[in-house]
């Protein structure tokens, strides 16, 4: 059962989707591992642990759930390598289990395409081609981000799926140019640091504020300003847009709920001396 946060007028959960791990030093870049360690601790391979969580809405009588995690079309080769959890490989079956049916879902916000945020969407279907978990809900996306996932540079090719575009092709796909507001108190705020046509997602209520960064800011390590991943297409950007971020979270007591920390699901900032910090854990996030 999910852990609903009342923000007044809307409510909200996250839910773990994946657990996986990937090569520590592309996940903070040039910083050196002396000093990232200290937030993750790496495997014999140089591998860190992760998760997907995602995050679900209730707002009105919309459900709506924020990106979909890795699921587990994958072979055993990429199983070795990320050391997917296979306990986590199927969405539907993790919604049932948390008492959200996939049929209840209205909207999937999906921040970016690539696989680790979207492949989850997906389910075998017998022998043939794979089929959306919730087939009914509409698929919001920012237009860029479709267009580049069609046509990525060199750097992120292997980031993006030509099964997971070709379903999501197949449902009712919505793609937006910039901020939008899609249900009362849930909006959609563009960033292009990570790859082009990022979007992440903040919740207004009358009682509180919520922060969804996605790969923005991966982890809580990552409120850091020099800490950019080595995926980042753009890491000056990624720079800039954290930081107006992060002030306004500063303004508004917003609370970061973090979609690959295994360690902090949730947390609100300050200012520091130098740069922002971690003011404290919040309870009640998965």
């Amino acid at each position: 059962m999910l852990s609903w946060i009342d923000l007044g007028g809307i409510s909200a959960a996250s839910l773990i989707a994946s657990r996986f791990r990937l090569d520590g030093g592309s996940m903070f870049g040039q910083v050196p591992k002396l000093l990232w360690s200290r937030y993750a601790k790496a495997d014999a391979q140089n591998r860190i642990p992760l998760v997907v969580r995602l995050l679900l809405v209730q707002s009105g009588e919309r459900r709506i759930l924020v990106d979909a995690g890795m699921g587990g079309r994958y072979g055993p080769r990429e199983r070795a390598q990320m050391a997917i959890d296979p306990d986590l490989a199927d969405l539907g079956a993790l919604l049932v289990g948390a008492d959200v049916p996939p049929d209840s879902i209205s909207d999937v916000v999906l921040t970016h395409l690539h696989f680790d945020h979207v492949a989850g969407l997906g389910r075998a279907s017998g022998r043939g081609p794979s089929e959306l978990v919730v087939p009914q809900a509409r698929l919001h996306l920012q237009r860029a981000q479709w267009e580049r996932a069609h046509d990525p540079g060199p750097k992120e090719r292997r980031s993006f799926r030509a099964a997971d575009l070709e379903l999501l092709a197949r449902g009712r796909l919505e793609l937006h140019d910039g901020p939008a507001e899609i249900a009362p108190g849930v909006r959609l705020r563009r960033s292009d640091g990570h790859t082009e046509g990022q979007q992440w997602v903040s919740l207004h209520g009358a009682r509180g504020v919520v922060f969804y960064p996605a790969d923005l800011i991966p982890t809580a390590a990552h409120i850091r300003a020099a800490y950019t991943m080595g995926f980042d297409l753009r890491p000056d950007l990624v720079i800039r847009e954290r930081g107006a971020l992060l002030a306004e979270a500063t303004r508004e007591s917003a609370v970061l709920v973090f979609a690959h920390d295994p360690r902090t699901a949730a947390a609100r900032v300050r200012e520091g001396r130098d740069e922002y910090v971690i003011a404290g854990k919040e309870p009640g996030w998965a």
